[in-house]
């Protein structure tokens, strides 16, 4: 028989200081009655104890003996020896509690056998001794290691959104100012043709330049109002140098 376990996550999820379970439950795999297991099906407790968590069906497969990558829950086998049921009626059990936060969904070797301690379900004895052989220590290294690591992954990739974002702000503000640049290039190029080719005057009061540039366009089939040619000619004006009086 095991000696008395106690698990601090435990102690959090179920009220106590601390859970303090003795099992009568848990013995030899041998005298256990789950049925015939053949060698090469029985789990190797002491690799399973060195995982940093396990998943709820290898800690399924495990409370029952069996290899959880060896072992098929649905084989005739496996029905055979009426584990079948047990495994069914465990699932529900675990579904139960980690549905109220009574156990992780990713629990530690430690945090498992603490749990079928504490439901006094039977299993293995040698699956006992090799979780109790572990330092629990080592474990909450592991798990504490594994959240960390998701923390800074959360945090990598609110980063990189961040940046992006900031990428995405200076293009957008590069081809705002691309745009501007553009605008005074064309700008500069309709006042130099108007003041080149029909001798527009910015500082005169009347000018007919800007019907004369209105009818040349129409008849090249481009449509722009006089009042339209002069408020571009206006706005190229601001842009040429100053001249000497």
């Amino acid at each position: 028989m095991v000696g008395r376990a106690t698990s601090r996550y435990a102690a959090d999820v179920w009220g106590g200081d601390t859970i303090v379970a003795n099992n009568p439950n848990v013995k030899p795999l041998s005298e256990l009655g789950f049925g015939w297991l053949r060698r090469d099906r029985t789990a190797d407790f002491e690799h399973w104890a060195k995982h940093a968590e396990w998943t709820s069906h290898q800690l399924l497969m495990l409370s029952l003996g069996c290899d959880p990558l060896q072992t098929d829950a649905d084989s005739v086998a496996f029905a055979a020896r009426g584990l079948d049921s047990a495994y069914a009626e465990r699932r529900e059990l675990v579904k139960s509690h980690q549905r109220r936060k009574r156990l992780r969904l990713f629990p530690t070797p430690h945090e498992a056998v603490d749990w079928l301690n504490a439901m006094e379900l039977p299993f293995p004895e040698e699956l006992s001794h090799a979780v109790s052989a572990r330092p629990r220590h080592v474990e909450l290294d592991a798990a504490q290691a594994l959240a960390q690591a998701i923390a800074e992954n959360e945090k990598l990739t609110a980063d990189a959104a961040a940046l992006r974002q900031q990428v995405d702000q200076l293009l957008a503000d590069q081809g705002q100012a691309l745009d501007v640049r553009e605008r005074q290039s064309l700008l500069k190029l309709v006042i130099g043709m108007a003041a080149a080719g029909y001798r527009y005057d910015p500082k005169a009061q009347r000018s007919g330049v800007t019907g004369e540039i209105a009818t040349d366009l129409e008849r090249k089939g481009v449509g722009l109002s006089a009042d339209t040619v002069l408020k571009y000619l206006r706005e190229g004006s601001e842009l040429l140098p100053p001249q000497d009086e």
